[in-house]
């Protein structure tokens, strides 16, 4: 059996208490051992955010941040502030739409509603 990922772990939360994800401490619970193949990942969600019009500045925020290093320094790495985004599937966006728009609901037509008569078939042949 997979154990999934504990996300909650790692999440943090920013001063406007908006909850986020260090992308560095993601990787790995996503898979990934290495940052390089991380962060084209990541570029890729970029785009595809982009393309479906979110503003990718407010849920991907570029920082860098000082780590220490084996001797004892720091040194500058990249890493990415990542928010949450919540989905919607296509069945519940269209619920949504009908309670806030409900004239584009489908309207009951008289022919919906008319039930159909069964009449006794003719046959072809008349009675001698």
């Amino acid at each position: 059996m997979m154990v999934s990922p504990d996300f909650d772990s790692i999440k943090q939360v920013n001063i406007l208490d908006r909850e986020y994800w260090s992308a560095r401490d993601l990787m790995p619970l996503l898979g990934y051992q290495y940052w390089q193949n991380f962060d084209k990942i990541i570029k890729k969600a970029m785009i595809s955010a982009n393309e479906i019009g979110l503003t990718t500045d407010d849920h991907f925020s570029g920082v860098t941040k000082m780590v220490s290093i084996g001797s004892g320094a720091q040194r500058k790495t990249k890493d990415y502030f990542l928010s949450k985004r919540k989905h919607q599937s296509a069945k519940t966006r269209r619920f949504a739409a009908s309670r806030q728009y409900p004239q584009a609901r489908r309207r009951e037509t008289p022919s919906d509603t008319q039930e159909t008569q069964e009449y006794p078939v003719r046959s072809a042949k008349k009675p001698l």
